[in-house]
């Protein structure tokens, strides 16, 4: 019996030892087999996220082209001051050579108070003839005069016909030509916006200074100011000229002149400014001023200020509202050799007005006009309302004159 027992818990033990390492192979096959798992989900989940991150960056990359610019900046104003529509017109951009639009004005203020002359002859220094990028073909000794210099500086775009006017302005001092053009700015207003630091607005690569830096408004500021220039506008508006005895030919580079009323002023670009343009613009009576900063090329960049222009015309429109030989209004004549007469402005009337703008015309006359009458006789009035507002009023005239009619009695 006893022996049976001892049998029984020998196998019993065995059993429960058997259980336990059965137990603990499961558990420790499901600790494994968590652990795997573990590992397999946070796999997942690092390839999750990077699948995530990829999708991410493509749809960065996707908002970055929907919203991406050709330009940088645009502007359309008037020669009020006035601006009509702008695009980041508040955003610091690269100037380039539209710098050179302060620089001459500078050149035309000593011309005006006689420290220089438009004929002086300026001769090309080693250091003026090794000036880099867009330039006239000179050498060292070559002699120019101070408008041959400014022509190539305005049309041709030369960094070194500009160098060469600001070195003889300040007799080679660049700083104290820069301090000139500070103070040019600063009389304009703008200071706070344009930050010149060389004559040619050269990238810093090759000045080895601050770039020359503002806004598209700040240049718009700085067309008006040149307009006070005539002699800057004239020199802008050529097309094509030679200077140095007819041995160099200087092309513009606006291209976009004679286009859609353009007439001249500037360009400037380099690699970190992209493709600059100041424009102004005569066209169906509007004097206007167009500014593209930071096009991508120049193809681009006229393409904008032409949409510019169309943009604005197409909203904005000079109307004729009254003229002298066209009538206003018929009216019936009694006792008059004629039944009806036409009555006509006595003033010719045009004005500016947008696609919103609603105009009217009110005329007051009697109903019936009696003869005889006379030419140039005032006979009614009108006048002319802009959204309401009144804008122009003048008189109704007679064209001919109309004598009674006579019957006779048999």
């Amino acid at each position: 019996m006893k022996k049976r027992i001892f049998v029984f818990m020998w196998l019993l033990i065995i059993n429960m030892a058997l259980g336990n390492t059965v137990k603990e192979e499961e558990q420790n096959k499901s600790i494994v087999t968590t652990e795997i798992r573990g590992i397999e989900e946070e796999k997942s989940e690092e390839e999750k996220s990077e699948e995530e991150k990829i999708e991410e960056i493509k749809i960065e990359e996707v908002k970055i082209e929907e919203v991406e610019e050709d330009v940088v900046a645009a502007l359309i104003g008037d020669e009020n001051g006035n601006v009509y529509y702008g695009e980041n017109i508040d955003k610091v951009h690269p100037y380039a050579s539209l710098t050179k639009l302060v620089t001459i004005m500078v050149v035309f203020d000593e011309i005006r108070v006689g420290r220089i002359k438009l004929k002086d002859k300026i001769e090309i220094s080693e250091k003026i003839s090794k000036v880099g990028g867009s330039k006239i073909k000179v050498k060292k000794g070559d002699v120019l005069t101070v408008e041959e210099l400014i022509k190539a500086s305005l049309i041709r775009s030369a960094n070194n016909a500009t160098y060469a006017l600001a070195d003889y302005v300040t007799n080679g001092n660049y700083d104290a030509f820069i301090k000139k053009m500070s103070k040019k700015v600063k009389s304009i207003g703008l200071e706070n916006i344009v930050k010149l630091y060389s004559p040619a607005g050269l990238p810093d690569r090759i000045t080895k200074k601050k770039m020359d830096i503002g806004t598209a408004y700040g240049v718009y500021k700085i067309m008006l100011e040149v307009m006070k220039y005539p002699e800057i506008l004239e020199i802008t508006k050529i097309k094509e000229t030679k200077i140095f005895g007819d041995k160099i030919k200087i092309k513009n580079t606006n291209s976009l002149l004679g286009v859609e009323g353009i007439k001249g002023l500037k360009t400037g670009s380099h690699n970190d400014a992209g493709s600059n343009i100041a424009i102004y613009n005569e066209k169906l009576g509007y004097k206007n001023f167009y500014v593209v900063l930071g096009g991508k090329n120049a193809k681009i960049r006229n393409k904008k200020v032409i949409e510019l222009d169309k943009k604005f015309h197409e909203e904005n429109w000079i109307e004729e509202i009254t003229n002298k030989e066209t009538s206003l209004v018929t009216i019936d004549v009694i006792k008059g050799t004629k039944k009806h007469v036409s009555l006509y402005p006595d003033k010719n009337k045009e004005i500016k007005k947008v696609i919103t703008d609603n105009i009217d015309i009110i005329v007051t006359r009697p109903k019936v006009l009696e003869a005889p009458l006379k030419m140039d006789e005032v006979c009614g009035f009108y006048t002319v309302y802009k959204n309401g507002i009144e804008i122009e009023n003048g008189n109704l005239i007679l064209k001919e004159n109309i004598p009674k009619k006579w019957y006779v009695f048999w």
